[in-house]
C-alpha cells in the first residue's frame, strides 16, 4: 500500500493550510540551528588568564560561564599574583558554589602600618583611604592623644568598620598613646577630649577647684554625679601624677 504524501497527511490530520505547515517547519529549523550554534559557541570557550587579582572581573567571568551552562569533566585554572583561583566541575555548571574555592599560591607580604605614627601619605597609600579620610584619621588621633586600640578607627566619621576588619592584619599600635590627659594640670580651655562630654568636664573642674587635685582613679569615680561609664572610656588616657 502506497503511503500518503506527508504534506497531505499533516493537512488531513491537523487541518492546517500549506502556509501554516511551511511556517511550522521553518520555526523548527530555526530552533535546531540556534541549538547547534549555542553548542558550537560553548565548545570554543578558551581558558582565561589574567595577571592580577581583580574580584569584579572574576565574578563577571564566573557569571558568564554559569549562564552558558557548560558541562565537562576537568577544571579551569586562573592564576593571579598572590592567589590561584581554581574552579573544579564534574557534570555540573562551571562556577557553581560547591565547586569554587581559593588556594593561596604563595606567601602574602603586607607592609605594616603604625596607626599612631602613619602620616597622610601612608594612609592614602592604603586601599579605600583617600585624602579626606586620611585627614579625618589624623585629626581624630591628635584629639585623642593616640590610639590604644585598633578598633578606635571605627569611630572615625565615615570610616566603615568592615574596612578596619579587612585591614586588621596590616595595622599595628606601635607605642600606643603618646599624649596623656593631665586631669590635675589642664585648665578650662585645654580640658577637652573626644570622650569627655562638656557637663562631665565642667563637673570635674568644679570639684577640683573646691577640693584640689584628684589623686587616683578611685577618688575620681567617687565624685558625686560623675558618670563612671564616661570616665571608664577615658581611663587609658588619664594622668593623675602631673600636678598644677
Amino acid at each position: 500500500m502506497k503511503l500518503p504524501n506527508f504534506h497531505y497527511f499533516i493537512r488531513f490530520v491537523f487541518g492546517l493550510s500549506s502556509w501554516e505547515i511551511y511556517g511550522i517547519a521553518s520555526l523548527i529549523i530555526l530552533i535546531l540551528l540556534s541549538k547547534g550554534l549555542k553548542w558550537f559557541w560553548n565548545e570554543q570557550i578558551e581558558p582565561l588568564s589574567v595577571q592580577k587579582f581583580e574580584p569584579k572581573f572574576l565574578d563577571k567571568y564566573v557569571s558568564e560561564l554559569e549562564s552558558k551552562k557548560r558541562r565537562k569533566d576537568g577544571y579551569a585554572k586562573l592564576k593571579f599574583r598572590n592567589f590561584e583561583y581554581r574552579t573544579f566541575y564534574k557534570n555540573k555548571p562551571l562556577g557553581s558554589k560547591k565547586s569554587v574555592f581559593w588556594k593561596r599560591a604563595g606567601p602574602e607580604i603586607l607592609k605594616k602600618v603604625d596607626i599612631n605614627q602613619a602620616d597622610s601619605i601612608t594612609w592614602v597609600g592604603m586601599k579605600g583611604i583617600g585624602p579626606s579620610f586620611a585627614h579625618r584619621i589624623l585629626m581624630f588621633r591628635d584629639k585623642l592623644g593616640g590610639f590604644f586600640s585598633i578598633d578606635q578607627l571605627k569611630e572615625v566619621y565615615g570610616l566603615d568598620s568592615l574596612w578596619v576588619k579587612e585591614n586588621q592584619r596590616r595595622l599595628i599600635l606601635g607605642k600606643g598613646i603618646y599624649r596623656k590627659f593631665q586631669v590635675n594640670k589642664l585648665e578650662w580651655k585645654e580640658f577637652r577630649h573626644p570622650y569627655l562630654p562638656y557637663p562631665q568636664a565642667k563637673l570635674f573642674l568644679a570639684y577640683r577647684k573646691q577640693h584640689g587635685s584628684v589623686q587616683n582613679w578611685e577618688e575620681l569615680i567617687g565624685i558625686k554625679l560623675i558618670d563612671s561609664k564616661v570616665w571608664e572610656r577615658l581611663r587609658p588616657y588619664l594622668d593623675f601624677e602631673s600636678q598644677k
